[in-house]
């Protein structure tokens, strides 16, 4: 499930609840008063860490409710299933982990086919279809660069790779360690990926919210080489998401996201920038914290 699901399903708090359905899309969001934002955040906050350990999935949610982490049973499950349906498929385990770990060591950043098959020293062709098979395997996500017309992905340029949900990526951190096979300390494992991958993670579990609202999804790099996370084109409106995982958004944050978002060909630019807990309204532009943005049902 999603981060709104998961907060609506886990809340023990009803004005909590209310809050969030009050929350269909952005426009609810900008009507919001900042107090009120602000003072919802420190539970929302609470919940959205436990999102960051178990994802949307029950089994896991169930079992850290129960016992504060996640069974060793449930990771070795889903890495269990990642080298069945491998194998099923007729792909090497052996180069589908290190396809694994160079999506991993790479997530969020602009990569090429190229750029993963030289990394791990395979053909790109090979590359190509791993990370497509993972794709199909529901196990991440490929966001493309737009075409000039902006409606289709160019395929050639680079593009980013995204593992689509937190307890997907926690239990493929695992897989490429060798578990089930291997035994290694899950609890620790946990601890350090969200040390040192929370930003990646944040940016995955937003691509995965708008992959779900609206199948065609891109990013978008300037001609200096300045990105927006993701774009969502809708007749001539523009929609432009930046996450900044950092706990103070920046006028500079501001002015590059609008100056990166006004490249793109279209009469009309909203930029979006996901944030900790920063919330500013301004005109054609929303910074949110991440909890919040989550929330929203439809764009």
């Amino acid at each position: 499930m999603n981060f709104r699901d998961f907060a609506l399903s886990q809340s023990t708090s009803a004005s909590i609840r209310d809050f969030v359905q009050s929350i269909s899309s952005i426009e609810d969001i900008m009507k919001k008063e900042e107090i009120e934002i602000r003072s919802r955040i420190p539970i929302l906050s609470v919940l959205f860490n436990t999102y960051l350990i178990t994802g949307g999935f029950p089994r896991a949610m169930h079992s850290y409710n129960v016992s504060g982490k996640i069974d060793d049973e449930i990771i070795a499950d889903i890495c269990d299933l990642l080298s069945k349906d491998i194998l099923r498929l007729d792909k090497a385990e052996d180069i589908a982990k290190n396809v694994m770990r160079s999506i991993i060591s790479k997530m969020s950043t602009p990569v090429s086919w190229n750029t993963v098959a030289k990394d791990i020293r395979i053909s790109q062709p090979t590359a190509r279809d791993y990370i497509e098979t993972f794709e199909k395997m529901f196990v991440v996500n490929i966001i493309y660069q737009p075409n000039t017309k902006l409606h289709l992905p160019d395929i050639k340029k680079q593009k980013k790779i995204y593992i689509r949900d937190p307890l997907l990526f926690h239990a493929s951190t695992a897989w490429i360690q060798g578990v089930p096979e291997i035994t290694i300390n899950i609890h620790h494992l946990f601890e350090e990926n969200i040390k040192y991958f929370s930003s990646q993670l944040v940016e995955s579990i937003v691509c995965e919210h708008l992959v779900k609202l609206h199948k065609t999804l891109f990013y978008w790099r300037t001609k200096g080489k300045r990105e927006i996370d993701f774009l969502i084109v809708k007749n001539n409106l523009v929609l432009g998401i930046e996450v900044k995982w950092k706990k103070r958004i920046t006028a500079q944050d501001i002015r590059q996201t609008r100056v990166s978002l006004h490249s793109v060909p279209k009469e009309k630019h909203f930029a979006i920038i996901i944030s900790k807990n920063d919330f500013i309204k301004r005109e054609n532009l929303l910074v949110c914290p991440a909890l919040i943005f989550l929330l929203i049902r439809e764009l």
